[in-house]
Parts: structure tokens; C-alpha cells; sequence
């Protein structure tokens, strides 16, 4: 998966320029990244024909700031949140639940209504320049584990974070639904300037990443030199040996309580016969 970061605007009065004056709310204001976990489970699964576009300049207008995974899928807007607690979420319809008055009740801001604004936005600006076919979806992740839901049809795809591993897997198993020649052609309009950043991936096991594991090197342990006896005689003998010198100890203990319990049987049986 390629990484996409927005760098500034070109100089004024450039061609580049000119390109980016009329595209609509534009904006290279830096916001707050997406938290490294999250990118890395991306970047171990999903192959070069996947784009992360972080800082997209369509919402610099925006308080929050969804990355754009754009790929075979289509475009999806991944937005991040850490609130804890009970939720409850059908079709648009956001609720929490209120420890106090023990009962479910609807929570402003609405994750839910955000994550459509945001969609339609891509759309719209795709529509605007010819690729209104092109699928546009919003994944929302809560990344606390405090974080509880009860679902029944929300418009909105919701994962907790455990459930991110799954969701990623699923898309390098998907059918297509764009060519390979569009995608790279909606990363320029999403991301007119953008820089690629090859970051390396940290060790982080996953189950559906369906690479190999390169095989570590064995560790070279230093050679040790016993000495031993010249006598090749009696190295041959300790060889064949196979007592330590405790356990030869115990048998000649042995051998010897034998013959002295058969001594004194022999004495008895004589005494007897007298």
C-alpha cells in the first residue's frame, strides 16, 4: 500500500496552481494523523494498488479529518474515535446509554451524520469531475476498549478496533469494483500534491496478512574445545561407560551389602547343619 501525505501548494501563478484554485474548498492545513496502529494493519495487508491519502486538502475546512483508502473498492473515508462507553446505533439514529437514568439516549455530535456529510462531499467533488460511478463509502473505527455496541442496521459501517484486522482482510479479498487505471487518475483528484512516504512496517504479527515471514538467522554459537586425555585408549573406555562416577559408587555399595548378606546365609545354613 502506498502512503500519500499533502505537502504545500506550489508557488503562485504555476500551472499546478491554477489547478488547485479551481478545485472547490481546498485547503493544506495539516490536522491530526490517524494513529500508527491502524495505518500499519493497512500497510501489512493490502497490496500497491491501494492508495492512504492522510491530510486530504478536500477537508481542510473540516474539525475532523477522515484518511482516504483508495483502491479496487472504490474510495473509503476511515475516521477514528476513541469514546468509551454503551452505544446503541440503527440505521442514522446515534444513542448512548446514560448511566444515571439507565436508559439509551441520543448523543450530539452523531458520528454517524458526520461520516455521511463527509461521503457525500467525495461524491460531490467526484461527480464534478466525471467519476460519479466511482463507489464512495465511511468506515468509523473506536479504537477504546471501553468502547460497546449495540447495532441494528446502522447506515454507517462501525468496527472496534478488534474487529479491524477482519474488515482489512476482507477488502484484499474483495471483487473490484474499479479498474486499474482509475485509480491512480482519483488519487490526483483527491490529492493533487502529495508526496509518497515508504515507511517502514514495525514488527506487528497479523493473521490475514497472507505474507511470509522471512526465516530468522540461526545464532552462531562460539566453538568450545574440551581437552581431553592424550590416551585414546582410555577415552574410548570413559565412553562406553555408562555411569557418572556417583552412580558406580552406589552399584560397588550394592554388590557389596549382596556379599555380605550371602556370607551370612552361608554361615547360618552351616551352623544349622552342625
Amino acid at each position: 500500500m502506498k502512503i500519500l501525505h499533502a505537502i504545500p501548494a506550489p508557488t503562485e501563478g504555476s500551472s499546478a496552481e491554477k489547478i488547485r484554485l479551481s478545485l472547490p474548498q481546498i485547503s493544506l492545513e495539516k490536522p491530526k494523523p490517524v494513529d500508527s496502529p491502524i495505518l500499519k494493519l493497512f500497510q501489512l495487508v493490502l497490496n500497491d494498488d491501494h492508495y492512504w491519502i492522510q491530510n486530504c486538502p478536500l477537508f481542510g475546512g473540516e474539525k475532523e479529518v477522515p484518511s482516504l483508502l483508495v483502491g479496487p473498492l472504490g474510495v473509503t473515508l476511515i475516521i477514528v474515535k476513541n469514546n468509551h462507553g454503551i452505544y446503541r446505533a440503527a440505521g442514522m439514529n446515534w444513542e448512548k446509554f446514560d448511566e444515571t437514568r439507565k436508559q439509551f439516549r441520543s448523543e450530539s455530535p452523531n458520528p454517524l451524520m458526520s461520516a455521511r456529510e463527509l461521503s457525500q462531499k467525495v461524491e460531490g467533488f467526484l461527480g464534478q469531475n466525471g467519476m460519479e460511478h466511482i463507489p464512495v463509502q465511511a468506515v468509523i473505527v473506536f479504537t477504546h476498549p471501553g468502547f460497546h455496541l449495540e447495532s441494528e442496521k446502522p447506515a454507517i459501517r462501525i468496527l472496534p478496533f478488534d474487529g479491524l484486522r477482519r474488515y482489512v482482510a476482507s477488502i484484499a479479498q474483495a471483487i473490484p469494483a474499479m479498474n486499474l487505471v482509475e485509480i491512480p487518475q482519483v488519487v490526483q483528484l483527491l490529492a493533487p500534491f502529495t508526496a509518497e512516504k515508504d515507511e517502514p512496517i514495525k514488527e506487528l504479527h497479523d493473521d490475514f496478512s497472507f505474507k511470509e515471514e522471512k526465516p530468522k538467522k540461526p545464532i552462531k554459537l562460539p566453538n568450545v574445545n574440551i581437552p581431553l586425555p592424550n590416551d585414546d585408549q582410555f577415552v574410548k573406555t570413559v565412553n562406553k561407560v555408562p555411569f557418572t562416577t556417583r552412580q558406580l559408587l552406589l552399584l560397588a555399595g550394592l554388590v557389596i551389602i549382596n556379599i555380605i548378606i550371602l556370607i551370612s546365609l552361608v554361615i547360618v545354613v552351616l551352623s544349622i547343619q552342625n
